[in-house]
């Protein structure tokens, strides 16, 4: 390629000059290229500064004493949100009218014409108020909208006020600059959800059906200024969070505040509804110990049914019980649930199973009653391990129960070992892939010594499997119960407590070597801290807990002890 040869071209520069401008600001097409009259590029651009100009008359109340802020507050959202709804029904009462009208022979649509193609005949012309606020497809969604640019608009006004800001900043130059362009990111993100949505560069979906391009925006300013309100009521109170600490945290998300459009306009930020997804799916499979799913309905109905089993384990007053619950939902939901739900609906309806590629059941008899027996076992492995509560015993006979938990824990740390070593010796390329594996088969053309290893190879492989699919998390089932023997008062380290347990109990069958992992370094943990005691005291009463802080701090989220 020459040097000469620009990066855009003529078409591409002008659709650039075009987009570009309409997705930093939020939606107006404020670009001359559109040869448009002066009135539309004023009337985008009044729309654009009008939440701004709300606030500021609202925000001189506060500060001359005319309003108290929380008050002014409630205003500020409520004349947005007429607002917001005044201009959709203005919108839709011209479109209507223009709908009603007869056509002339010079109204008609020319497929050739540019994308952008708009004859401006007026002020009140229908292609004008289209062009400039083109209307909700769903009329529900204009009084949801406008709740929610209400919403926004609200916080946003407390968020910045000026008398907030200077207890942030000591200089003047310093509020100014951070009121104004707050406000303008305010206003960029209400615009698109009182007039329109702009061009994202961030996109997952060909086709927003449900409108959910205009609430990204909002969605972001609005997550920062709810956790500063949040933050601001609990430093309010100096058992919860310092004035310091709130100062500081509250400096970096009014930073961010100012920063948001230039990550809309990079595209950055992703859209709502994959965020939604995305948080899910993290949720499912970090907290919960689940599993990626093929598809939104089935990833929503698992963490639905994740979500009802912890909150049910959480709130069963019975410690076995609520350990029995959680061990046997833990190996119910580690199956095919989606495939077991859709062979029933099929064999209530007497109609032929789809025997698909993917589909993990055809089941039968011998099947069904295999999952039902694990299902005891399960139950009995977790009595076992509450006997010391379950069953009243003398000082021996729980130091002897220590003694065999402590055991377990040295099992796993041994299963955890044997388990890759049988994996590896499965495979054909050893130590990183520099060795040829001498057990596997050289070659088939020796037919008795290629038949002699291939069956030691099964069998290594039915050992594997044995050691993974039933005695490996049985035993880790019973260290986990005999390891969360004390309940907590604490309503936060007792939800730490349930999220360990629902987790512990399912990753176990859901992916047993990480559980088998997880499980021999929290072993080797504990053993470590109890010999030095190093550990809070909250860490000795909690147990499974140190499990679930282990978990969360593996993936990322920091606890503070």
């Amino acid at each position: 390629m020459g040097t000469d040869v620009p990066l855009l071209n003529d078409y591409k520069q002008s659709y650039f000059w075009k987009r570009f401008p309409q997705t930093l600001l939020g939606g107006p097409r404020l670009r001359l290229g559109y040869d448009a009259p002066l009135y539309v590029y004023l009337v985008q651009t009044g729309l654009l500064a009008l939440p701004a100009a709300i606030g500021g008359a609202f925000t001189a109340m506060v500060e001359l004493d005319v309003l108290r802020h929380d008050v002014a507050a409630y205003i500020v959202a409520c004349v947005v949100c007429f607002y917001a709804v005044g201009l959709q029904v203005l919108t839709y009462g011209v479109q209507s009218r223009a709908a009603a009208a007869p056509r002339g022979a010079e109204s008609r649509n020319d497929v050739l014409l540019d994308e952008d193609g708009v004859s401006f005949t007026s002020f009140f012309a229908a292609e004008t108020v289209k062009f400039v606020v083109p209307g909700k497809q769903y009329k529900v969604n204009v009084l949801l909208h406008a709740v929610a640019a209400g919403t926004v608009a609200g916080f946003a006004f407390v968020f910045l006020l000026p008398d907030r800001l200077a207890d942030l900043y000591d200089s003047v130059a310093l509020v100014v600059v951070w009121f104004g362009g707050g406000w303008a990111t305010v206003c960029i993100a209400l615009y698109s959800l009182v007039v329109n949505s702009p061009p994202e560069p961030a996109v997952f979906r060909t086709v927003d059906r449900l409108e959910l391009a205009a609430l990204m925006r909002p969605f972001y300013v609005l997550c920062l200024v709810l956790t500063d309100f949040i933050l601001w009521l609990m430093s309010q109170t100096a058992d919860l969070m310092a004035v310091e600490d709130y100062a500081s945290v509250s400096i970096c998300l009014h930073t961010m505040l100012l920063l948001l459009p230039m990550l809309w306009a990079v595209g950055l930020l992703p859209p709502l509804d994959v965020l939604l997804f995305w948080l899910i799916e993290q949720g499912l499979v970090c907290l919960l110990g689940g599993t990626p799913m093929a598809s939104d309905l089935r990833l929503l109905a698992s963490f639905i049914a994740a979500v009802a089993c912890a909150v049910l384990v959480g709130f069963i007053p019975d410690y076995m019980a609520a350990l029995l619950v959680a061990a046997c939902s833990g190996y119910c939901q580690s199956l095919d649930v989606a495939g077991l739900a859709e062979y029933a609906l099929y064999t209530c309806r007497r109609l032929p199973v789809k025997k698909s590629l993917g589909s993990a059941w055809n089941i039968s008899i011998t099947e069904l009653l295999l999952h039902l027996v694990m299902i005891v076992l399960v139950s009995i492995v977790t009595w076992l391990g509450t006997l010391p509560i379950s069953v009243p015993s003398s000082g021996h006979s729980d130091v002897y129960f220590d003694e065999v938990v402590l055991a377990v824990g040295y099992t796993v740390l041994c299963l955890l070992a044997i388990g890759h070593i049988l994996g590896k010796l499965q495979q054909v390329y050893v130590f990183f892939g520099f060795f040829r594996n001498p057990l596997f088969p050289a070659t088939i053309f020796r037919e008795a010594d290629f038949l002699q290893r291939k069956r030691f190879l099964h069998w290594v492989g039915y050992f594997h499997r044995l050691l993974y699919s039933g005695v490996s998390p049985l035993l880790m089932v019973f260290y986990i119960t005999a390891k969360s023997e004390n309940r907590v008062e604490s309503s936060y380290l007792h939800a730490l407590y349930t999220i360990g347990v629902c987790r512990g109990m399912r990753v176990v069958w859901q992916n047993t070597p990480q559980a088998l992992v997880e499980v021999a370094t929290v072993h080797a943990i504990l053993e470590i801290a109890d010999d030095q005691g190093s550990f809070p005291a909250w860490w000795k009463d909690l147990h499974l807990g140190n499990v679930s802080v282990c978990l969360l701090a593996r993936k990322g989220l920091l606890l503070e002890t």
